[in-house]
C-alpha cells in the first residue's frame, strides 16, 4: 500500500494551516489600525470566499481582473 497520497495531503494542509494562520494575524492587525471606509471594504473581500462558492468568485475576478 502506498502512504505517499495521504502523507502528501497532511503535509499540504499543515504547511496551509501554518500559512493562513500567520496571514489571518497580519490581515486582522492591518483592518484594526485603518480607516473605516478601507475597513468596510477589506472586510467584503476577505469575507467573500466564506460567503460565495468558488466558481462565482473565479467568474467575478475573471469579469473584473480580465481583458
Amino acid at each position: 500500500m502506498d502512504w505517499f497520497p495521504l502523507y502528501n495531503s497532511l503535509r499540504i494542509a499543515a504547511i496551509s494551516t501554518v500559512v493562513i494562520f500567520f496571514v489571518g494575524i497580519f490581515a486582522a492587525y492591518y483592518i484594526a489600525k485603518t480607516p473605516r471606509i478601507i475597513k468596510g471594504i477589506l472586510d467584503v473581500v476577505l469575507t467573500m470566499p466564506l460567503v460565495l462558492p468558488p466558481t462565482v468568485v473565479g467568474y467575478l475576478l475573471l469579469r473584473v481582473l480580465g481583458p
